[in-house]
């Protein structure tokens, strides 16, 4: 079985459905409803009809090729629909987006820039060129224009600029000094190679807060028509529902690893990482009472090592808002070896920021062999 994914009848094996994983799960899971369910961002990309001329959904277009254009551009967002519906996961999510959107807008790369909360203490970069996705989660600030679009300084600037907040520029030779620099920034962090060219920045709002960017960028000079910017606009809008339906999905998932509350490690810490709630089982294991454990760092209890080699990389993803899931032996203070199966859930504030992380240690019975 390869990849299962998390509502895989392999993964909650019971009397129940025990048969159907020995039938879908290792057998024929094309006929697995739960597979059938999934959105898959290369069957959307290949639905086309090979007989007819697909143009982008961008660029100058006449005649009857705006007709085919105004077409794709439908097709676009009934794909982003599906993707919506069928895809609430963060892991996945953001790869489909933007590799479905180079895809309709046929240009040299897209990069969706995302952050954690106002003061930007993590961030998240999905990029695509051509048809690779790279996905890069990282700590500080945005140190582009990026950036200075979330903290809404952008003051003075060469770049065209819409009602709605989109900036864009059709040659980057027109523009000053600085923002060329702060641009080739943006691009030196996904696509090193190009530069120059076209360039539209989106911000991608929830509540009339920015709370990420989406640039797309092209060698071409010239390319986008103010209706592309129109267009594009409306795609952000539309993006900015995925990424708050993706967060608020992962949200709910939180309350599942409490069931096992009484025989399970459970800890909650702010993003700054402090422990803010434990269980008594947490306590047991650190061998710590419950108020010598609170208001202190995880790294503060756990020890350097312990933190650094299993937690670290784990809480660094929660903070951009992704779960994430992790078998590891952790060996606690005065404790023998055991096989947990780590789990970390970021928790979003109402205005979708991450604000704390809801962390669950299940014991393993069959773990892995210890190395």
């Amino acid at each position: 079985m390869k990849s299962p994914m998390d509502n895989c009848y392999c993964r909650n094996l019971s009397s129940e459905n025990i048969e159907k994983a020995h039938d879908f799960c290792s057998g024929d899971y094309e006929s697995c409803v739960i597979y059938q369910g999934v959105f898959r961002v290369d069957d959307a990309i290949n639905d086309c009809d090979e007989s007819v001329a697909s143009p982008a959904v961008i660029g100058l277009s006449t005649g009857s090729e705006r007709n085919a254009q105004l077409q794709m551009r439908q097709k676009l967002l009934l794909k982003m629909l599906e993707l919506l519906g069928k895809n609430t996961h963060a892991t996945t999510m953001y790869r489909d987006f933007v590799l479905l959107l180079r895809h309709f807008t046929a240009v040299d790369d897209v990069a969706l820039y995302l952050v954690d909360s106002e003061n930007q203490s993590n961030n998240r970069i999905v990029g695509c060129q051509g048809d690779v996705v790279t996905d890069e989660q990282q700590s500080g600030r945005l140190k582009c224009l990026c950036g200075n679009i979330v903290d809404g300084d952008m003051a003075s600037t060469s770049l065209n600029k819409t009602t709605g907040g989109v900036y864009w520029s059709n040659d980057f030779e027109s523009l000053s000094a600085a923002e060329v620099a702060a641009l080739s920034v943006c691009i030196s962090a996904r696509c090193p190679d190009n530069k120059g060219g076209s360039v539209v920045l989106l911000p991608v709002c929830y509540r009339g807060k920015a709370i990420g960017v989406l640039r797309i960028h092209d060698k071409r000079k010239g390319l986008f028509t103010r209706d592309d910017i129109q267009f594009l606009e409306g795609v952000a809008v539309g993006l900015g529902i995925v990424v708050i339906q993706s967060r608020a999905d992962e949200s709910r998932i939180y309350s599942e690893m409490f069931i096992d509350s009484v025989q399970n490690p459970i800890m909650i810490v702010d993003s700054n990482l402090v422990l803010r709630k434990v269980n008594k089982k947490f306590c047991q294991n650190v061998s710590l009472a419950h108020d010598d454990v609170l208001g202190r760092t995880l790294e503060a209890i756990l020890g350097h090592d312990i933190y650094d080699s299993i937690f670290s990389s784990l809480v660094k993803q929660a903070l951009c808002g992704e779960r994430t899931q992790s078998t590891n032996f952790v060996a606690f203070p005065g404790r023998d070896a055991v096989c947990y199966l780590i789990t970390c859930q970021p928790h979003f504030s109402a205005s979708g920021v991450v604000d704390a992380i809801n962390m669950c240690m299940h014991e393993e019975i069959n773990g892995p062999s210890e190395i």
